[in-house]
């Protein structure tokens, strides 16, 4: 009922939201193309000083789910010179409050473990 149209143009203000949230946490790079051209939806992150599994747990215990390690993507890991990523992944049922709580518990995270900038 909603009609594709809509919902890829949901994902694609989602995908800007959270590439402009990301990019403005210190300390977090943002793993491919940081601009919503040439993407999908789904945004594959490093936070400076922790590892994946880290900040997915401190995530998880806020409500957030999100997707940690290689995603199939070991080579990319690699190439990068990174263990594993944290992967957001907003579609049609999420909105921006929903971005808006991981990046403050990214920032919860960094705080945690004393790498905040």
């Amino acid at each position: 009922d909603i009609g594709m149209e809509r919902v890829a143009e949901h994902e694609a203000a989602l995908t800007a939201h959270s590439l402009a949230a990301l990019s403005d946490i210190p300390g977090v790079r943002i793993i491919g193309p940081s601009t919503s051209s040439d993407r999908g939806s789904t945004i594959s992150f490093v936070v400076d000083g922790l590892h994946p599994h880290d900040v997915g747990q401190v995530l998880d215990n806020l409500g957030v789910a999100v997707r940690v390690g290689h995603h199939c993507a070991w080579p990319t890991c690699r190439r990068f010179g990174i263990p594993a990523t944290t992967r957001i992944s907003p579609y049609i049922y999420n909105d921006e409050s929903d971005i808006d709580k991981a990046v403050t518990g990214i920032i919860a995270a960094q705080e945690f473990f004393g790498v905040a900038p």
